[in-house]
């Protein structure tokens, strides 16, 4: 008798699976589950799928290193939610493998991401990622304006944990943690929220 848990793995495994084939492994998608879900599989005793995913994500990864600083254009030509999908599996495919030209690779990219970062005193500048009209595109009232913070700015403190954890480079944990604490403020006292400040 297969358990809830071992149907909500078999999904995970046909979802990403899928995805891989439609994708032809070049797709840059946001926050894929690599690490978590490979140790999930293995212990739940589903070396097939563990072994077919891992092939996937390999796939991947190297033609992520072939493409290099050329990124696909995706809704628009170039911004940092192309880059950081990038860096942040490069970097989860070195912790799964210590293959060193993920890592290689996912630091040059990590220079071009480190690009899209105000450094500026106020908060909503501080480390946050530059985006446009994101509130007018994905928006509830389409608002024309940049967007400092977006809830997507995250991303790029996701990538640059997994560096720490790598490195152990406490510069980028702390990097991490101010974007995190910056994007606090698209929460209202209240309790609502917004996807992104206008």
């Amino acid at each position: 008798k297969i358990t809830n848990y071992q149907k909500y793995l078999i999904w995970y495994y046909k979802t990403l699976h899928k995805y891989f084939i439609d994708s032809e492994n070049h797709f840059y998608a946001i926050g894929i589950p690599a690490q978590n879900g490979l140790a999930e599989l293995k212990k739940a005793g589903m070396q097939h799928q563990h072994d077919t995913l891992l092939a996937d994500f390999v796939k991947t990864a190297d033609n992520f290193v072939e493409t290099g600083l050329n990124f696909p254009k995706h809704e628009v030509n170039f911004e940092q939610s192309i880059i950081a999908p990038s860096v942040e599996f490069l970097l989860e495919m070195y912790q799964i493998t210590r293959n060193p030209a993920y890592l290689n690779e996912g630091e040059k990219q990590l220079k071009s991401l480190e690009t899209f970062a105000g450094e500026q005193p106020d908060f909503k500048l501080n480390g946050i990622a530059i985006r446009h009209w994101d509130g007018y595109w994905f928006g509830k009232r389409q608002f024309w304006g940049d967007i400092m913070p977006h809830y997507w700015s995250t991303i790029t403190s996701e990538v640059f944990y997994r560096y720490a954890q790598i490195t152990n480079n406490e510069i980028y944990k702390e990097k991490a943690c101010n974007i995190v604490r910056n994007n606090l403020c698209l929460f209202f006292e209240d309790g609502s929220a917004s996807c992104a400040y206008i």
